[in-house]
């Protein structure tokens, strides 16, 4: 007879892309931004927009966005969809000519 009083496991195999869609993508890059600059940095950057281009999902903030004041600007983050691979997360800053 088995022994049926141990842990029983189960395997699930996720098929298509593991980010898919954009609600999951911004709940993504939330946490990252939160995790590695603050709340504040966050809070800066609201609201962030979600673009779909594909294979990816494209994060923007909105700090600067416009690209009329010099100093620190939007937030961007690149997050592949089918293994929610961080492609890059980066900040532009802006420098205007003299």
């Amino acid at each position: 007879m088995a022994d049926t009083s141990g842990p029983k496991y189960v395997l699930s195999t996720l098929t298509g892309d593991l980010v898919k869609n954009s609600d999951s993508a911004l709940s993504i890059a939330k946490i990252l931004v939160s995790a590695n600059y603050g709340d504040e940095v966050l809070q800066e950057q609201a609201p962030l927009s979600v673009a779909d281009e594909g294979t990816h999902w494209m994060i923007e903030g909105s700090l600067n966005k416009n690209r009329d004041n010099e100093g620190p600007g939007r937030i961007l983050i690149k997050i592949r969809k089918s293994d929610s691979k961080v492609e890059y997360l980066k900040f532009d800053y802006v420098l205007k000519n003299k």
